[in-house]
């Protein structure tokens, strides 16, 4: 089944976001500033013009998105919604050759830094720089992203994202669903706009309370 890892993708990403999950459509959505870290998931699809050298032949790489991709990734969101982000995958890909001699996999990587805008609605997009190694082939690429943001419980956010990287040899596409969690202040309390967490202080002070100064 050539998309195996493109369902399995879809499995994982519904299963755990729906156990999380506790979404109410807000009229407001803000953007958590701070650090996080995440993990990973996703297909790879290798640029056509790749090849594998095995015994002197060269095998093209299934050029589909039927490779596995996953890895790691950590970044910062800023105050004014700018994030950077640098992640680290593993990739599995398939060769278009090969199967009868049990070789029909190769090994490979992909790693880099990408600036991101993250929107209040929910959307992001961003540029960034991309190592990519596959067998003995290893070029850096300009690389764009746009992608969904969604909060889950917690300190936990989901994302679902495409990214494609270009340059005059080759063009590879991504896309990559992601588990993050957020290492710094309470992110439900930032998710409320701060005139509303100026009100809600101003009504406990008046009414003999004494609550944390809004953020």
């Amino acid at each position: 089944m050539r998309n195996r890892p493109l369902f399995l993708v879809i499995t994982v990403a519904t299963s755990i976001a729906s156990g999380l999950l506790t979404y109410t459509p807000p009229a407001y959505s803000a953007v958590d500033a701070g650090t996080f870290g995440g993990v990973r998931l996703g297909v790879f699809k290798p640029s056509a013009d790749r090849l594998i050298v095995r015994n002197g032949e060269p095998y093209e790489y299934r050029d589909e998105f039927g490779n596995m991709a996953y890895g790691l990734q950590f970044g910062h969101t800023f105050a004014n919604q700018w994030q950077l982000r640098s992640y680290y995958d593993r990739l599995n890909l398939n060769v278009r050759a090969g199967e009868s001699d049990g070789q029909s996999e190769a090994r490979g990587h992909s790693y880099g830094v990408d600036l991101i805008y993250q929107s209040q609605h929910g959307l992001y997009a961003g540029l960034g720089i991309n190592s990519t190694r596959s067998n003995k082939q290893k070029d850096a690429l300009p690389r764009a992203t746009l992608g969904y943001r969604m909060d889950l419980k917690d300190r936990f956010f989901t994302t679902l994202e495409y990214n494609v990287q270009h340059d005059s040899d080759f063009t590879d596409q991504q896309i990559s669903w992601t588990l993050n969690y957020h290492l710094g202040r309470d992110a439900r309390q930032q998710m409320l706009p701060r005139e509303f967490r100026e009100r809600r202080a101003r009504r406990a002070q008046s009414s003999g309370g004494n609550p944390s100064p809004p953020q």
